[in-house]
């Protein structure tokens, strides 16, 4: 039985576009960004108990929702 969700990932077309709509509309703040890849961890809520990954897939991108 699931119990919980720590970190989820997105994949997203562009990343700047996603970075400044998750932080500035839904409030979720940036906690890691790789300088070798096209990825943003964002923390959810006001700890560090969730997280969600946005990575940005240019050139196989399947659109889910």
């Amino acid at each position: 039985m699931i119990q919980g969700l720590y970190e989820t990932h997105i994949q997203v077309r562009d990343l700047a576009k996603s970075v400044a709509f998750y932080t500035e509309v839904l409030g979720l703040r940036v906690a890691h960004r790789d300088p070798t890849r096209p990825i943003v961890f964002l923390w959810i809520g006001t700890g560090k108990d969730y997280m969600l990954g946005l990575w940005q897939e240019e050139t196989n991108f399947q659109p889910r929702h």
